[in-house]
């Protein structure tokens, strides 16, 4: 049986879905009175500062810790301000680009910042980083909501004075025009660059959870009259887009709870699937979790670093009922949603239509094992070592965390006589997923190489059989 959310995270949702729907209601108006061209901000930077991790504060919160320079990237921050909803603002943007323009695809990622914990965090970063480097796309991250520049605990303005106290966003009236011109500040610069040059072929919006819904509610009021995205990736948040007006694709992918009501935070009935069309498609990937254990270990890092925050290793149990973190790796299937946008803009090719994740009434079927059946299915869901789920059970966010219990010995004995028949059947569903477009070939490749050394089956250990009279062996007593 599926175990629910408590009270408060139910709560906490609830008031989130109320706000954005304030937000959608006050913010857009008809679209009569949309303006088609969206006006540039004042754009300032990069703003100088020091190594991350110095006690001043004076770096870009949250700078990243993967080495950009030996990949052939910079990172930079910048201020934008000007007026959105009718009063000013001033936020920030951070630019992970190539250095070289001919390293750069043509494709600039902009994922609107997650405030969910009370601070600006990049989501989608954290898990597709490596194919975004690998395959020369620039990423930005817009600060558009006011709690990630004003919240009293770990907001900007908290956080580094001296850096962000001139930070302005009122409320999240003014979040949709300060990422739309965002965008703009990087499609049609004026003044400043913030790409240094690089010559932008096309968008693609991206965002998490929260940030999902904030997109959705852009791309349904927005987005047809500015046309600044050419493509938007929402990640695991349902909801849906009106794609026979807007007119512009969208790929939705879904880990476990999100294919349930409010991502499995405020409700325990299945979501409503919008159909597969020539502009929406819907990943659902099985085993996966809403916040997973690669999120887990790209963020942690940065949250010792800049707040003092350490959630020990496996991320604690917090409080939750089961083992914390699916370890099904949702980011190569996002990793390699972002290239099928491209193909998908660039040729008009969309990409596939794959399975859904199965019900049994309102609980997603599950085998023998407790893992989900249907859906997008990984080899490491598909040829299982473990029990992988989406939902947890206990207080704030452990619902969505996922769960995970490796398989015992005798289990993967069973599952797997030798392993080189294990291998087989990793390889074997790898090409699978690879041929169906949602792993990309280094992941393939990484997967591969993972199961080879893996030790599955077990090695049991033999006794080494006596011959002869026992020696006795003196431990050396040197240094």
């Amino acid at each position: 049986m599926r175990l629910g959310p408590s009270n408060r995270c139910r709560g906490a949702l609830a008031s989130t879905l109320v706000a954005v729907a304030l937000v959608v209601g006050v913010a857009s108006p008809a679209p009569a009175q949309l303006v088609p061209v969206v006006p540039n901000p004042t754009v300032t930077g990069p703003i100088p500062g020091v190594t991350p991790g110095d006690p001043s504060h004076n770096y870009p919160f949250f700078a990243t810790d993967v080495d950009l320079a030996s990949r052939g990237y910079i990172e930079q921050e910048f201020f934008i301000e000007g007026m959105a909803a009718g009063a000013p603002y001033r936020s920030r943007i951070v630019v992970r680009r190539p250095t070289s323009p001919l390293a750069f695809n043509g494709t600039a990622v902009v994922e609107w910042y997650n405030v969910t914990n009370d601070y600006d965090s990049e989501a989608d970063w954290f898990r597709a980083h490596e194919q975004f480097l690998r395959a020369g796309y620039v990423w930005m991250g817009v600060s558009a909501q006011s709690n990630g520049v004003n919240n009293a605990q770990y907001g900007l303005k908290i956080w580094s004075p001296a850096r962000y106290g001139t930070l302005q966003i009122e409320n999240d009236r003014q979040s949709f025009d300060i990422y739309a011109q965002a965008i703009q500040a990087i499609r049609h610069p004026v003044g400043v660059d913030p790409i240094g040059g690089l010559a932008i072929q096309r968008v693609i919006a991206t965002g998490a959870s929260q940030s999902a819904i904030y997109l959705a509610a852009y791309y349904n009021t927005l987005q047809a009259a500015h046309r600044l995205v050419d493509a938007f990736a929402l990640i695991v948040w349902t909801l849906p887009v009106d794609t026979d007006v807007v007119r512009t694709p969208v790929l939705m992918s879904l880990s476990e709870p999100d294919v349930y009501e409010a991502s499995g935070l405020a409700g325990e009935i299945p979501a409503p699937r919008q159909p597969n069309t020539t502009l929406f498609r819907r990943w659902e990937v099985a085993g996966a979790s809403h916040g997973d254990y690669d999120m887990f270990l790209a963020r942690r890092p940065l949250q010792i670093r800049d707040l003092g925050i350490d959630p020990g290793d496996n991320g604690g149990n917090q409080g939750c009922t089961f083992p914390l973190y699916s370890r099904i790796p949702f980011r190569y299937v996002m990793s390699a949603g972002y290239d099928a946008l491209v193909r998908w803009v660039t040729t008009g090719a969309p990409p596939p239509v794959l399975p859904d994740i199965q019900f049994s009434g309102n609980e997603i079927a599950r085998d023998e094992h407790g893992n989900a059946l249907g859906g997008i299915r990984l080899s490491q869901h598909d040829v299982a070592t473990a029990m992988n789920q989406g939902q947890n059970a206990g207080p704030g966010l452990c619902p969505i965390r996922g769960r995970y219990e490796p398989f015992d010995d005798a289990t993967l004995q069973t599952l797997y006589p030798t392993h080189g028949s294990y291998v087989d059947r990793v390889i074997a569903v790898t090409n699978d997923t690879l041929r169906a477009g949602v792993v990309l070939p280094p992941d393939a490749s990484e997967t591969i190489a993972e199961a080879k050394h893996a030790k599955v089956p077990p090695r049991l250990r033999r006794r080494p059989t006596r011959c002869g009279p026992r020696t006795t062996v003196r431990r050396s007593t040197a240094l």
